[in-house]
């Protein structure tokens, strides 16, 4: 055989392999995404009880608020009263126009 054929030869029997492998692969793939549907389902049924119970919680909470009593005595006190206003009043400015975009 020439040096050429040998080459050539070589060449189809890796591309032959490398056929089998993806071909043999691409057979085991298929089962393994089988699995990965029933994963996806009870991952699903798990969020499902994640939600409700923090569905539950949040309902929890929320008859906590309603038992809440606030002491509105505070407002009356004197100390409450004397508290003075710091707030600074902005002064008002002149707008722009409507869409700043036009010339």
């Amino acid at each position: 055989m020439t040096k050429r054929t040998k080459i050539i030869l070589i060449i189809i029997i890796i591309l032959a392999l490398i056929a089998v492998a993806i071909w043999y692969s691409s057979g085991t793939n298929k089962n393994a995404g089988k699995s990965v549907v029933l994963q996806s389902e009870s991952s699903s049924s798990e969020d499902q009880n994640k939600e409700f119970s923090q569905a539950k919680d949040i309902l929890g909470i929320l008859s906590l608020l309603k038992t809440i009593n606030l002491d509105l005595e505070f407002f009356n006190n004197n100390t409450f009263k004397s508290l003075y206003d710091f707030s600074v009043q902005l002064p008002s400015s002149e707008i722009g126009k409507n869409n700043p975009f036009t010339p």
